[in-house]
């Protein structure tokens, strides 16, 4: 049975907001519709404000298409209280 048949995509969508960001580029190889939603603006913003609110370090998830390459991503971590914040490329 796949799994987005066991679970409405709302409810899928509030879990992954609450995730570590670094767990989410393994939930992209899910589905497609996973992959989707984690790649969205939407998702980001959604994301960042829940780490806001709760209190958990600044998160800033950037995703850069590039007509050279496929797909590039990158993740910007930091607080409020990080003068340099750490940048990973994905």
């Amino acid at each position: 049975m796949r799994i987005e048949s066991l679970l409405q995509h709302d409810v899928v969508e509030r879990i992954l907001e609450r995730l570590a960001v670094n767990s989410l580029p393994r939930f992209k190889a899910v589905s497609k519709q996973w992959k989707s939603t984690i790649e969205s603006q939407f998702f980001q913003g959604k994301h960042l404000t829940h780490r806001q609110q709760s209190g958990d370090p600044v998160v800033l998830m950037v995703t850069v298409y590039n007509d050279d390459s496929p797909h590039v991503g990158s993740l910007l971590l930091g607080s409020r209280r990080t003068r340099n914040p750490t940048t990973l490329i994905i």
